[in-house]
């Protein structure tokens, strides 16, 4: 009995962390991805002297992702460099999308992710805000501008 008791107290306090490691796993697969459009936006603008909205023009690959959504919500507002596809998002099933609204579709993202993901995350000819939208084991977002300034909505 006292083998049982003492089981349960050892069950109480580690499942608690085990789930809060899994979570900070989880979600390195944000981070990476947005670490991955940074250096490949950097890249381009060392190239063309301006940031672009298409991800599939920067060379990025439209890897399948298992939590997370990736790019601009709401596109490029640019005036060169913007790509023709509109490749803007890179979705969770490892497709481009140029549908701002994939952020909330692909996958288990829910409509607080969308918004925020959606609201001013854009890439421009001058600077670039990517965003990460997804559910590893609730709600969670990132972002990740081109002063590499990267933060958790």
């Amino acid at each position: 009995m006292i083998v049982v008791v003492i089981i349960g107290i050892l069950a109480a306090v580690a499942i608690p962390s085990y789930q809060g490691f899994q979570k900070k796993a989880k979600g390195s697969e944000a981070k990476v991805q947005l670490s991955a459009i940074y250096s490949a936006e950097q890249a381009f603008k060392a190239e063309h002297n301006n940031y672009t909205g298409d991800l599939e023009v920067v060379g990025l690959v439209a890897a399948v992702l298992k939590y997370y959504s990736v790019g601009f919500g709401a596109g490029f507002a640019g005036t060169t460099g913007g790509g023709t596809a509109g490749n803007f998002i890179i979705t969770k099933a490892g497709a481009f999308s140029a549908t701002a609204s994939t952020l909330l579709t692909s996958g288990p993202a829910t409509a607080s992710v969308a918004t925020g993901c959606l609201s001013g995350h854009v890439a421009t000819d001058d600077i670039f805000t990517a965003c990460a939208g997804g559910t590893a084991t609730e709600v969670d977002a990132w972002t990740i501008t081109s002063a590499k300034v990267l933060s958790q909505l």
